[in-house]
């Protein structure tokens, strides 16, 4: 006889048993009873104690000795449509927690109770920080029936963290750029003070830690501090950049075919509006006008002329650079010295009747700001001394 036939054979037995003896049919429906009622009070057990806050608490903090950190990031309280961004998501998260050393079986969790408001805090400490957390009811059923809980940190976030840095100056914070994507650019903010030349950015919310801010620009050398952002620290302000090296010297380097141009301009007799086109520059101003005027007056020899003039020796030097308060933009002083060598011919003073030649040199300057404005260098604000004088 087969298996198959030999176990209905003897289920059928049982049933023809049941029916002549209703004590044990009675009997097993009772065994039946018990076991579906031992199972569902078990189930009950079980989903009460895995929805027990201290519990919860618990195996969040187990997951965190264990250095599971996606386990441990799974049981936070999210912000309604913010569960990820570039500041708040599992990476930083991992980072945060390793610094503290929780990885570590020895650690010990304790838990108090705050006696005002009568809730229950839980905390992890590793000698190098403590974690500190609440559990709270998330609003959700399971099963219909049983409270659903997860974990929200204490003093682990920080709210509106700002950074301001020049307007021209890109912002990153852990090598992620600062923009529209994961920030609020600000220029006019009222919430920080802010100079004429300075931005505002604005991160939302941020894990509390340790980042890398850098601050850098196209001629500017790169920027970098360390800060630690936390829940009542979170606003910080960026150090006025520096130059790249060399950056003065090559603007400095076109200076000297300006002044070339103005001192030829001078010579001719022209004016200023007419020397600063020539020699590419803005419509001057009323001081640079004046000070165009006072070279023109001093390459005059009323009683000769100019043959010949050479400008040489060329010798630039910087004080530094400054924001300026009313534009914002980047400005540096410039001071070029120089040589004029120059020939001419004077009339003689004794006999009146024939010029004498002769040869002279003397040491004059160029001062002028070198202004980045809209990607280029502009130079303005000039003043010239000739060191000219003809007697």
């Amino acid at each position: 006889m087969s298996e198959k036939q030999e176990s209905v054979m003897q289920g059928q037995t049982v049933q023809n048993e049941k029916k002549k003896n209703p004590g044990l049919r009675l009997v097993i429906f009772f065994i039946e009873l018990i076991i579906l009622i031992a199972g569902a009070a078990g189930s009950v057990i079980m989903i009460n104690r895995y929805n027990d806050p201290e519990l919860v608490a618990q195996n969040y903090f187990n997951a965190l000795k264990e250095g599971d950190y996606a386990a441990a990031y799974s049981y936070l309280q999210t912000v309604e449509g913010e569960e990820q961004s570039d500041f708040v998501n599992l990476d930083i998260y991992a980072a945060a927690m390793e610094k503290y050393g929780f990885a570590d079986e020895t650690v010990e969790v304790t838990d108090w109770t705050d006696e005002q408001y009568g809730e229950v805090s839980y905390a992890l400490d590793a000698g190098r920080g403590t974690h500190t957390v609440q559990v709270v009811e998330t609003g959700k059923k399971r099963l219909f029936l049983f409270k659903e809980y997860e974990v929200c940190p204490q003093n682990f976030y920080a709210e509106d963290v700002y950074i301001t840095a020049p307007k021209m100056m890109t912002v990153s914070v852990n090598g992620i750029n600062l923009n529209e994507s994961n920030s609020v650019r600000d220029d006019h903010s009222s919430d920080v003070y802010l100079s004429a030349y300075e931005t505002a950015y604005k991160i939302d919310r941020m894990i509390v830690g340790d980042y890398r801010i850098q601050v850098s620009g196209d001629v500017f050398e790169t920027y970098t501090e360390d800060v630690t952002v936390n829940s009542y620290y979170n606003v910080f302000m960026m150090d006025t950049p520096v130059l790249k090296q060399g950056t003065l010297e090559q603007v400095a380097e076109k200076v000297p075919e300006i002044i070339r141009s103005l001192y030829q301009s001078a010579l001719n007799g022209e004016d200023a509006q007419t020397a600063f086109a020539a020699a590419g520059l803005h419509e001057p101003t009323e001081n640079e006008i004046s000070c165009y005027n006072g070279l023109v007056d001093d390459l005059i020899i009323d009683d000769g002329y100019f043959t010949s003039m050479k400008l040489a020796d060329f010798e630039a030097s910087s004080y530094g650079g400054w924001f300026d308060s009313t534009t914002g933009e980047y400005c540096s002083d410039i001071t070029l010295e120089l040589t004029a060598s120059y020939d001419y011919d004077i009339l003689d003073w004794w006999t009146e009747s024939y010029y004498e030649s002769k040869q002279d040199y003397s040491n004059g300057y160029f001062d002028c700001n070198a202004i980045y404005r809209d990607g280029e260098w502009v130079i303005e604000d000039i003043y010239i001394n000739s060191g000219v004088y003809m007697w």
